[in-house]
């Protein structure tokens, strides 16, 4: 569990760092002639006004640019939540494991694949499910702990959405936020079954169909094995 704070907390700062959105400095052109005679002294153009690419800002009522650092404050609460329940599931008894090497097309497949969340960054490595397993040592914390704190960083997760989807009158921004609101409140709703204990004997699935980088996490009736002859 430590180990994913770090790489959530790691790439988290670092992302911000690949983006400056401050005004940059104009580029100095030629000395104007006379330099130093005060009355052939020109004026100085003022400073460019700045549009801020779609990469790197969105562009908000008032003109108020939404940086990209805001965005990412977003998918940090969601993937932190996204682990804390995982964890609290595994250490709640609900099987994660993997059984005899799933197909192409199974859950923990899709969680190597897709679980991605901070693109374009190398190092540390993508969280792979392997690796959460043996990192999310969850011996020191119980259940309850963990499922409280995936709450709570899932509660300001939607409150950030929410403030964004209030500011943000464009249809890019309100198609790229959309989706995400809807798996936090998916999300939500499956860790309320969970703690009412609605959710015994069932297996987990990983739901993609609202965005291909935050799962929904979805409880299902085990499936029955076939008879031995």
């Amino acid at each position: 569990y430590w180990y994913v704070d770090y790489v959530i907390g790691y790439r988290f700062d670092n992302f911000k760092s690949l983006f400056k959105l401050e005004d940059p400095e104009p580029e100095p052109g030629p000395e104007p002639p006379g330099r130093g005679n005060k009355r052939n002294k020109k004026k100085q153009p003022d400073k460019p006004v700045v549009v801020y690419p779609a990469a790197y800002s969105t562009r908000v009522q008032g003109q108020i640019p939404l940086p990209l650092h805001y965005q990412m404050e977003v998918y940090h609460y969601l993937c932190r939540s996204l682990f804390s329940f995982l964890a609290a599931l595994q250490s709640g008894g609900v099987a994660l494991e993997r059984v005899d090497g799933p197909p192409l097309g199974a859950a923990w497949n899709v969680f190597d694949n897709r679980m991605k969340p901070f693109l374009y960054l190398q190092k540390p490595h993508y969280i792979r499910y392997d690796t959460y397993l043996l990192h999310a040592n969850t011996a020191n914390y119980q259940s309850g702990d963990l499922v409280t704190a995936a709450v709570d960083l899932l509660k300001r997760g939607v409150a950030a959405l929410t403030h964004a989807l209030d500011r943000l009158p464009d249809e890019q921004s309100q198609h790229m936020f959309t989706p995400l609101l809807k798996v936090a409140k998916a999300n939500a709703l499956s860790m309320m079954m969970y703690m009412n204990g609605h959710c015994k004997d069932k297996d987990v699935d990983l739901d993609w169909s609202f965005s291909p980088s935050f799962p929904v996490i979805k409880f299902k009736k085990k499936a029955e094995k076939p008879a031995r002859k």
